[in-house]
């Protein structure tokens, strides 16, 4: 892209995102927890916090919701935790083993026996974060995508 073709991030959104990476920090990342942020950060109402959602992340607030949820218990399990400690979240079992692959491709048994490398350092504490801060005037779209 042409660097006058690429339009600048709005306020607005950056402060969306923020708030959804600190929303997503939080132990408890409910959606009215999710709300009450962006509303304090930004005054931006429900309906267009889902809109963003689905423009930044490529899901509703809740689709991003459990797949916090379901990567958060799948690194706590690749780092050995016990399936009954990371369980909580989830109404019970099944529904984690299911939403963790959903979300990674492998149950947690398969997370602990050996998985790709590349998901291993992904999943690892020190290397994985959910957001990155967003600094628009450091990214560089030359070369990012090929020339059609």
């Amino acid at each position: 892209m042409r660097q006058h073709e690429v339009k600048p991030i709005p306020l607005a959104h950056l402060l969306f995102l923020r708030a959804v990476r600190e929303w997503a920090a939080s132990g408890d990342p409910g959606l009215d927890k999710l709300y009450g942020l962006i509303r304090a950060k930004s005054n931006i109402g429900e309906r267009q916090v889902q809109r963003l959602c689905k423009e930044y992340f490529g899901g509703s607030p809740a689709h991003l919701r459990r797949k916090f949820r379901a990567i958060g218990a799948a690194m706590r399990i690749s780092q050995g935790a016990l399936i009954e400690e990371v369980v909580g979240p989830f109404s019970d079992q099944s529904h984690m083993i299911n939403e963790i692959r959903h979300f990674t491709g492998h149950t947690p048994t398969t997370l602990r026996a050996g998985i790709d490398p590349v998901l291993a350092v992904t999943l690892n504490n020190e290397t994985f974060h959910f957001l990155p801060d967003v600094i628009p005037e450091s990214v560089d779209f030359k070369g990012a995508w090929p020339h059609m």
